[in-house]
């Protein structure tokens, strides 16, 4: 029995009707309610150089996936540099393992380079 193949997650931009949504993912992806929902909170409303871009995978209506680019700087030896860094990436456990995260990445490091950020850096364990 063949059937249709699953629709691919649309990336799209946040918005203000996601956050909830957004802790969600990140509460269950990570395993802990506070620790890195806490952190996207922060994140949005902290003053800085450059805006965060923030970007979410939908599927079948659903808010899957999150991930965050938010603002950095690097201490060059001419000057300071504002940079981005690459920090949460989540996916709600259901959905791990079918390339979502990939694809926000990848739409995410697509979105710097549009905004002509220097660099990227990524944050997070090594594991």
């Amino acid at each position: 029995m063949t059937g249709t193949p699953a629709a691919e997650p649309v990336i799209r931009p946040e918005t203000s009707a996601d956050h909830a949504l957004i802790r969600e993912v990140h509460a269950r992806a990570f395993g802990d309610a506070v620790r890195v929902p806490g952190l996207v909170d922060a994140l949005r409303t902290a003053p800085a150089a450059l805006e965060p871009l923030s970007f979410v995978a939908v599927h079948d209506g659903r808010v899957v996936g999150h991930v965050m680019l938010s603002a950095g700087r690097l201490d060059a030896p001419s000057r300071i540099v504002d940079v981005l860094t690459l920090s949460p990436l989540g996916v709600l456990p259901e959905h791990q393992g079918r390339g979502i995260g990939t694809r926000l990445v990848a739409h995410a490091l697509a979105a710097a380079a549009a905004a002509e950020a220097p660099l990227v850096f990524l944050e997070g364990p090594p594991g």
